[in-house]
């Protein structure tokens, strides 16, 4: 979709004609259920993990162009995400 479609459908009130698969983590897919797409492609298997407590992965641009993805991941670079240890009876919530 160029950018001029965007405007029209900006313009005229009507969603956008896109594939979003992964620009988001609420568009992105699970680990298990990506790499299963991956393997039914053809595709090797390797997944990076975008998100340990939601088990989302990274959709990386083999797959994302075959799927002909034209939505992208674009981020910050943010600082690591908090882990959580477990201290006696607790749970600590730590970075890095």
């Amino acid at each position: 979709m160029l950018r001029a479609d965007f405007s029209r459908a900006a313009t005229q009130r009507t969603r956008p004609d896109t594939n979003d698969i992964g620009a988001t983590a609420v568009s992105a897919s699970n680990v298990n259920a990506l790499r299963k797409l991956k393997r039914y492609m053809g595709i090797p298997e390797a997944v990076t993990l975008w998100d340990k407590m939601t088990q989302v992965a990274v959709t990386d641009e083999e797959t994302a162009a075959r799927l002909q993805v034209d939505v992208g991941k674009v981020g910050p670079n943010a600082p690591p995400a908090p882990t959580m240890r477990q201290t006696s009876a607790w749970w600590a919530i730590t970075t890095g």
